[in-house]
Formats: C-alpha cells, structure tokens, sequence
C-alpha cells in the first residue's frame, strides 16, 4: 500500500513550529540562554546523529515491545517535523530580540 506523502509542507510546518517557539521564548524572558544555539543543531554531524539516535531509540523500543511498534515512517515523519524545531527557535530568539531593542 502505497503511502501519501506528508502534509503541511516545508513552510506551513515551520510557520506551525514557530508560534510555539515565540511563545516559549517571551515566556522564558531575558536571564535564560540564547536560541542562537539551536542553529547548531543543522550542523551535519549533529543533525544526522540525533537522526541515527531516533532510530537507535526505535529499535530499543520495538525490541522491549516484541513487535514493530515504531514503523521507519513514524520516525520520519517525527524527524520532518523536528527539522523545523531549531530553526523556529532561532527565529524566536531574533524575534524577541528585535522586540526588546525596540522596546528601550
């Protein structure tokens, strides 16, 4: 059985993504560490691990359940959707940064 392919697309994902992250940013307020950081994360080496733990954490969690519970698909479609996470929180850091300059 052939499956559809995944859907919000690129940008409506990230839109969906950053709200949260705005929300998550102001809430933390100004004493906390910087977004910045989770640009890191799009690094190569960084990005194909955390890809390489989330199959390492599927097949410990298939293996504790006896069956396949976590399908390869389930795990890209999470991985989709945590490829937008970085980067939205990066944008809420420039976003409340921009707020708080034009604020003083």
């Amino acid at each position: 059985m052939l499956e559809k392919p995944l859907k919000p697309h690129g940008v409506i994902r990230f839109l969906i993504v950053l709200p949260f992250a705005v929300v998550l940013r102001f809430y933390l307020g100004e004493g906390t560490i910087s977004f910045l950081w989770f640009i890191l994360l799009y690094f190569p080496m960084i990005n194909w691990t955390v890809y390489w733990i989330m199959y390492g954490i599927r097949l410990l969690l298939n293996k504790l359940n006896g069956e396949e519970w976590i399908t390869v698909t389930n795990i890209r479609h999470f991985y989709i959707w945590y490829l937008n996470v970085p980067g939205s929180l990066a944008l809420a850091e420039l976003i409340y940064k921009g707020y708080t300059y034009n604020m003083m």
